[in-house]
């Protein structure tokens, strides 16, 4: 009963915290006055902050605050101040074209993911499944997965794999576009729509590697 009143509890705040961000990154581009969206912007990193004490995610959080909120913003407004422009409104801060970065944004949000390639496969090394802060990869036979949807890419895993397993699927070779839609295969249902298991965890059961993955000869690319 108590974990049922946490998680409800969890689900409130992360809701409440996701209105604050978001009313408060679109003053961030609707204000006229550069130190007030500076200001609106420091609610968002906090926020964003707010949202990784509640993955349980402390440190990521603290370093949110230390070098976002409390390096980069104070360099920022400190940086506008002591320029000799006019700090007040400014009606020249619209952008006439702000519709456009609608579309673009959303198109980035749906594109940009992490992706677990072949130095993975049969090394299978764990330093990036306990530094996810969300638990989005997953342990299958040979290799690790990252959920396509559940990566809220903070870029941990990347930077702690001993093996350069885990890239950007903008970054990879033409070699290695294959392991897009391998990381994304064991969590499609027969309908092809995604499951969203909601988080690896301690016990779950090993995801069942695609055909290509299980009969994958790890220097198959290099003899060719």
């Amino acid at each position: 009963m108590v974990a049922a009143d946490l998680l409800v509890a969890q689900n409130v705040g992360f809701g409440i915290i996701s209105l604050l961000m978001v009313v408060s990154a679109l003053r961030v581009v609707t204000v006229n006055n550069v130190v007030h969206a500076a200001l609106w912007l420091v609610v968002v990193l906090s926020g964003a902050a707010a949202q990784y004490l509640l993955l349980s995610a402390e440190f990521v959080a603290i370093t949110q605050v230390l070098v976002y909120v409390g390096a980069v913003m104070v360099l920022f407004l400190f940086g506008t101040m002591l320029t000799r422009a006019r700090i007040g409104a400014e009606s020249d801060l619209n952008n006439k074209n702000w519709a456009l970065g609608i579309p673009v944004a959303l198109l980035m949000l749906g594109v940009m993911t992490y992706v677990i390639i072949e130095a993975c496969i049969g090394v299978k090394d764990r330093a990036c499944v306990d530094v996810c802060p969300v638990d989005c990869i997953y342990e299958g036979e040979r290799m690790f997965y990252i959920h396509p949807t559940e990566c809220i890419e903070c870029g941990m895993c990347e930077t702690i794999c001993p093996v350069d397993a885990i890239r950007y699927d903008d970054e990879l070779d033409p070699e290695e576009q294959i392991f897009i839609d391998l990381n994304a295969t064991p969590f499609r249902n027969l309908d092809g729509t995604l499951e969203e298991p909601g988080g690896w965890h301690k016990g779950a059961p090993t995801l069942k590697d695609p055909g290509v993955i299980a009969a994958w000869n790890n220097t198959q690319n290099k003899d060719a």
